[in-house]
Order: C-alpha cells, then structure tokens, then sequence
C-alpha cells in the first residue's frame, strides 16, 4: 500500500524544514506584489498569501487551524509586517480567495476589479474611473 504522501492527494507536513519553506513557501516579489494590491488589512494580506502558496503546492485549500505556526511565521516575515495574530476567515476573505481563483486560472483584470469591489462594498462602477 501507498504512504499517504504518495498519492494524488497531498497533504501538509506539520514539520517543515527550513529548506522546504525557502524553497516551496517564500513568495516572489510578484505575489507580494498581488496580495499587497488586492488585500487592504494586513491579517488580510497574510491570509490571502497562505492560501496562495498552500494552494500553489496542495492543490486545494485548508483550514486555517491546519496550517503550521512555523509557515505563517515565515509567510508574516515575507511581508515584513508586525501581524502577530492568526489570519481569520471574514467577508472579505472570501473575496479575496475568489480573487485568487479567478487569478490563477486566468481571469481579466475587469472581472478581478468588480470582485474587489464588492468585497469593499464600493459601487462596481467605481472600480473603473
């Protein structure tokens, strides 16, 4: 029998290795460039950029609860910001993954601009003056 590992479906080690994170989990200069654009709030940032780089290696999302204090410790120093709270699931959260989505498998910049601004509660007309 296949490790669990191994197969189709993997999963988050609990205990990365300072290699693992710098070479898996640091962000490019342009993720940080797309969380700072698209995120307001700072815990906001640091939850959008864990599920980013969770999802560019797992293929799905996890529960925040799920993800290793040592991963959103290093995710935070990417940022270099003084967040020393958890990311938590708000409104805008979901938003912002709906962002992500659309991002990632190629959406136009229009239909990301009307999903920040509803996440914003601005009119989406204004999105685009």
């Amino acid at each position: 029998m296949a490790l669990f590992e191994r197969t189709a479906y993997p999963r988050l080690k609990q205990n990365l290795t300072k290699t693992e994170l710098r070479d898996f989990y640091t962000p490019p200069s342009e993720e940080i460039e797309f969380v700072r654009q698209t995120a307001r709030k700072e815990d906001t940032q640091l939850h959008l950029l864990v599920h980013l780089k969770l999802f560019e290696q797992l293929g799905y999302f996890l529960n925040i609860e799920d993800v290793p204090e040592l991963l959103i410790s290093h995710l935070r120093s990417a940022l270099q910001d003084d967040i020393h709270t958890r990311p938590f699931l708000d409104r805008e959260a979901l938003v912002h993954g709906a962002v992500f989505e659309a991002f990632e498998f190629g959406a136009n910049e229009v239909s990301c601009r009307i999903l920040l601004a509803l996440s914003r509660d601005t009119p989406v007309g204004a999105c685009f003056q």
